[in-house]
C-alpha cells in the first residue's frame, strides 16, 4: 500500500494566547493537503487571521505543534497593499527578493514572471499612486508569489474592493493556482467567495475552532460556475453552517 504523503501544513492542538489572558486559538487541529486551497470563514474576532500569522511563524503557539513541510517558503498577503509609495512596482516586488540577497538576474527573472502572472508586465514603472486599489493588491500578489512561496496565506486581500474587481482577482487568483500549485490558505468573509475559490471551507466559531469542513464541489464548466446549481448549494451549505454556529455571532 502505497504511503500517503505529508500535508504541506499540519496543526495539532494549538493554542495561541495573549498576555491578557484571550485565547484565539483553542486546540485547533487540522491538516491541509499539498496544493490544495482551503478558505476560512467564520464571524469577526474568531482567530481566522490569528491561524494565518501563526501558521507564518509571526504568532508563536501557547500549547500545541504547527508542523510546516513547505520548508519555511510562505507567502503572505495582508488586506492592505502596504507598497512603498516612493518606489515603483518592480521595485517594491522586488524588495524581498534583494533582503534575500538573490543575484541580479534572479531577482529581474521572478519578479517579471510574478507580474506577468497578475497582469501587470506594463506597469513595471509604475508608482503605486497611479495605480487602482485592484492594481495595488496585484502588485501585493505579485510580491508574495515573486518569492515562489509553496504556501501562501491571503488575509482578505480583496474585501476593500469592488465587486466587479473582486470576481476579475478571484478569477486570476484561481488560475494562478492551478498553475503554480501553491497550498493557499484563505481568509473572507464573503460566502460566495469562498464557494467560488476554495477546494474545502473551514467554518470556524468564536471559541477559535474549527466547528465545520466543507467540500466545494468538482466545476463542470469553470466559465459559468458562478451560475450553475452547484455553486448555489455550495453556497448555502456554508451558510447553513455559519447558522448552525450562530451562537459564534452573539
Amino acid at each position: 500500500m502505497a504511503t500517503k504523503p505529508a500535508p504541506a501544513l499540519k496543526l495539532d492542538n494549538v493554542t495561541i494566547g495573549y498576555d491578557n489572558g484571550y485565547q484565539a486559538l483553542r486546540h485547533l487541529s487540522h491538516a491541509f493537503e499539498a496544493g490544495s486551497f482551503t478558505a476560512l470563514v467564520g464571524p469577526s474576532g474568531c482567530g481566522k487571521s490569528t491561524l494565518l500569522r501563526a501558521v507564518a511563524g509571526l504568532l508563536p503557539a501557547s500549547a500545541g505543534t504547527i508542523e510546516n513541510h513547505g520548508k519555511g517558503d510562505i507567502g503572505l498577503v495582508f488586506q492592505e497593499p502596504t507598497l512603498l509609495a516612493w518606489r515603483s512596482v518592480y521595485d517594491n516586488v522586488a524588495l524581498p527578493l534583494k533582503f534575500a540577497k538573490l543575484s541580479s538576474a534572479e531577482i529581474q527573472s521572478r519578479v517579471t514572471h510574478a507580474l506577468e502572472m497578475v497582469g501587470l508586465a506594463d506597469r513595471a514603472s509604475a508608482l503605486p499612486r497611479h495605480l487602482s486599489g485592484g492594481m495595488k493588491m496585484r502588485v501585493s500578489l505579485a510580491r508574495a508569489l515573486a518569492g515562489r512561496p509553496q504556501t501562501l496565506l491571503l488575509d482578505e486581500p480583496f474585501a476593500a474592493l469592488d465587486e466587479l474587481t473582486r470576481f476579475r482577482l478571484d478569477d486570476d487568483l484561481r488560475h494562478i493556482w492551478q498553475q503554480e500549485k501553491p497550498t493557499i490558505i484563505f481568509v473572507t468573509h464573503s460566502v460566495t467567495e469562498a464557494a467560488y475559490l476554495a477546494q474545502n471551507v473551514l467554518v470556524m466559531n468564536k471559541n477559535g475552532d474549527i466547528a465545520q469542513e466543507i467540500a466545494m464541489p468538482m466545476r463542470q464548466d469553470a466559465q459559468n460556475f458562478r451560475a450553475a446549481p452547484a455553486y448555489h448549494q455550495a453556497c448555502a451549505a456554508i451558510s447553513e453552517a455559519l447558522g448552525h454556529h450562530a451562537a459564534a455571532y452573539l
